[in-house]
């Protein structure tokens, strides 16, 4: 560990697992999970992060120390996004989406759209994509806010799951401007909208469950296909021009994926798997004690899954063998971050904890000691 800090300006109440705290305690709710994952601006050399009491925070990625504080209207729920341009993007769950400068933590706009808002945004170029509790798709100017379009997509009337997907563009060509957006729905259905106005190309229906439909993965884009798995059905392979279902591997309660383009790793409530893409067999598979999965980063021949009544599982991407576990065991609700060998995670205890992914062997940590340089730290 190279350092952790709590992001609460103040100390919960014990009574607020009860009731909220009154207006004249000194206090805040108790919270059981911290999901507004922190976020690195490497020019700034400052991690941004949410807590569960209106704030977000801007530390110093050398030493840990708060640099400021920015209320906003409601907590985060998801990491910022960051920008070009030295500004964040968030959405809280108060249904606010607002852009703060980052070097300073002022807030530059701030819009309400009509629900919570569970998800990172997605900033591209000019434009920042959002997506909210009632599934709809919202396209926002970056520089003013304003609503260019919004896509609705109607609720199931059976139970779903907590969370949605988080949309995706592809671009005919690299540099070109995104022509889809693509994003899967608690209905089962997964939707190609014409990014320029939010207009449906295409849907197609990946889980007709009554219960438990939900396409919540983020769609996973590589070459010509597109991966997105339905929760009570599995995981599917999609031409990412016609919508047409290529493959499909009948794996129930996914809600991950992520691809290095040889293997597509998915994960649900105590498992991981990785499906080879060649053979579209499950090339490995391991089990965790407890808990859901958080969004998975590949790095380095290594796969990352942070989960949200564990620790954040570290695991060798070629067999699925354990390599590191980190955290107390209370939970990692919240997306880490990874930077090079910079790995920065929230846990559910409320601590940002900023620690090397650098792994001696394979199999453990790389001490850190003064003959060691790290680029973030020695600024």
């Amino acid at each position: 560990m190279l350092w952790q800090q709590s992001v609460r300006s103040q100390a919960p109440c014990a009574a607020s697992l009860i009731q909220p705290p009154s207006d004249k305690e000194r206090c805040i709710r108790w919270s059981p999970r911290f999901a507004g994952g922190p976020v690195f601006h490497e020019d700034l050399r400052l991690i941004l992060v949410g807590s569960d009491d209106n704030n977000l925070t801007a530390f110093s990625v050398r030493n840990g120390e708060k640099v400021y504080q920015t209320e906003l209207p409601g907590n985060l729920a998801s990491q910022p996004a960051l920008t070009e341009d030295q500004h964040v993007v968030m959405g809280t769950e108060d249904g606010f989406v607002v852009k703060m400068d980052a070097t300073n933590g002022q807030i530059a706009w701030s819009v309400k759209v009509d629900a919570e808002i569970l998800e990172p945004p997605v900033v591209d170029g000019k434009n920042v994509f959002v997506v909210t509790g009632l599934d709809s798709l919202y396209a926002l100017s970056l520089a003013s806010g304003q609503a260019i379009w919004q896509y609705k997509q109607a609720l199931p009337a059976g139970m779903t799951l907590r969370g949605q997907s988080r949309p995706v563009l592809h671009r005919p060509l690299p540099g070109a401007p995104a022509e889809r957006v693509i994003l899967g729905h608690a209905d089962g259905h997964i939707s190609f909208l014409d990014a320029t106005n939010g207009k449906a190309i295409k849907q197609v229906n990946l889980g007709n469950d009554e219960n438990f439909a939900d396409v919540d993965t983020d769609p996973v884009i590589h070459g010509k296909m597109v991966f997105a798995a339905s929760y009570g059905k599995g995981v599917y392979a999609l031409d990412i021009r016609s919508g047409e279902i290529k493959w499909t591997l009948s794996e129930k309660s996914i809600t991950q994926l992520a691809t290095d383009g040889d293997v597509l790793v998915a994960a649900g409530p105590q498992k991981a798997l990785a499906i080879d893409l060649q053979t579209r067999k499950v090339r490995w598979r391991t089990s965790f004690t407890k808990g859901a999965p958080g969004r998975i980063h590949l790095q380095g021949g290594r796969v990352h899954i942070p989960v949200d009544l564990g620790r954040v599982e570290i695991l060798s991407l070629s067999n699925g063998q354990p390599l590191q576990a980190l955290g107390s065991g209370l939970g990692v609700s919240a997306d880490i971050h990874l930077n090079r060998d910079l790995l920065i995670y929230l846990s559910n205890s409320g601590y940002l904890i900023a620690t090397t992914n650098a792994l001696l062997g394979g199999s453990r940590a790389v001490p850190r000691t003064k003959s060691v340089k790290h680029p973030f730290l020695e600024h």
